[in-house]
């Protein structure tokens, strides 16, 4: 039996190399679909330790603005005898836990009425120091040591 002329379809040959094509673009795909995957969860880990610096650095800001004595002492910032620390990867107000995700609390007084205030995340490999997001912030009180 032989092919007619006007006979459609595809040739056992053609058929294989378009499989072949076929196959070869999903796994590419597949690749850049996992990728983009890992990027989407990095991304969204970077956005969350920024959401919890800044919210650190909110209320340690606004406890200094609104404090009538500010001062340091053990590491740790006080604020009309509140004391903020960081211990356990959480922000802390006299031991109770305020913000999660934080692995550094820096504050140092710049003048007398000046402070800057530092938080860090909780890094996200070992042996790597998280950034520090800084804020100067004026006090209303001279500053006690």
């Amino acid at each position: 039996m032989s092919r007619s002329r006007h006979a459609h379809g595809h040739t056992l040959a053609e058929l294989m190399v378009s499989l072949a094509l076929i196959t070869s673009l999903s796994g590419v795909a597949a690749v850049l679909l996992s990728t983009a995957r890992r990027d989407d969860r990095v991304a969204q880990d970077y956005a969350n330790d920024l959401r919890h610096m800044r919210g650190a650095s909110n209320l340690l800001t606004d406890a200094i603005r609104s404090a009538s004595v500010v001062g340091v002492e053990d590491g740790a910032l006080i604020t009309d005898g509140v004391r903020w620390t960081v211990s356990d990867g959480s922000l802390r107000r006299d031991d109770e836990k305020v913000v999660h995700g934080i692995s550094r609390l820096e504050a140092k007084s710049a003048s007398a009425r000046m402070w800057t205030v530092g938080v860090a995340p909780i890094p996200r490999r070992d042996n790597v120091r998280a950034p520090l997001l800084s804020t100067t912030v004026r006090a209303r009180c001279e500053a006690t040591r």
